[in-house]
This record gives C-alpha cells, structure tokens and sequence, in this order.
C-alpha cells in the first residue's frame, strides 16, 4: 500500500512540477516580446521621389536624421517622427501616412509635431 502511495504522490510532484516549468518558460517568452516591441521614436527624413501616398507609405523612402529637422513649413513631406522598426527604416501606420497626407494637402505648419514640412 505504501508503495502505491508514494507512487501516487510522486507522480503529482512530477506533474505539478512539469506545470510550474511551463508557466515559467511562457512567463520568459512574454517578457521577451514586450522588450522587443519597445520601439524608439526618431526623426527620419524623406527622400521619395513624389508625394504620392505610394511613396511616402514606403519606408524605403527615408533615411534616418540625428536630431531635430530645421524644416519649417510648406506643402512638402521634409521629416517626421516615427518608431524606429530596429534597422533604420520608420513604421508607418495607415492613419499617420493619413495625417502626413492630410498636412501636405492643407500646407503650412502641421497640427501633428511629428510631421515636418517644407517648399
């Protein structure tokens, strides 16, 4: 009977340890993505050849800028800031492509701050 017994209990040891490792590891790998997701806002000058939609969504279209753009105002895309995506290039949402597009469209000084536009 005692054998059964410690049979018994060693088996829910093993299984309750077996539980405990796997909420851990999933505790780890949690952590790990919410690090990465942190991304860094920089300042990312445009160098598209029009300002078509097409081009200013395009990330290619952009070169990284150390520090603040002297860009003032006008009625084209100069600078904006945006997360960085970890290689030098900005990610750019659907509904900021929409504001940079609405600020070209209306010129002079953007309500957005993170848009910068110039002649």
């Amino acid at each position: 009977m005692k054998t059964k017994k410690s049979k018994f209990i060693a088996g829910i040891t093993a299984l309750i340890l077996l539980f405990g490792v796997f909420f851990m590891v999933r505790a780890m790998e949690k952590s790990n993505l919410s690090n990465k997701d942190v991304l860094t806002e920089e300042w990312f000058d445009y160098t598209g050849p029009s300002q078509d939609r097409d081009d200013i969504q395009n990330p290619d279209n952009y070169t990284l800028h150390s520090g603040t753009p002297a860009c003032s105002s006008g009625t084209k895309l100069c600078s904006l800031k945006a997360p960085n995506d970890g290689n030098g290039q900005p990610v750019l949402t659907s509904s900021f492509v929409t504001q940079v597009m609405s600020a070209i469209s209306t010129g002079g000084t953007p309500s957005n701050s993170n848009i910068k536009l110039q002649n």
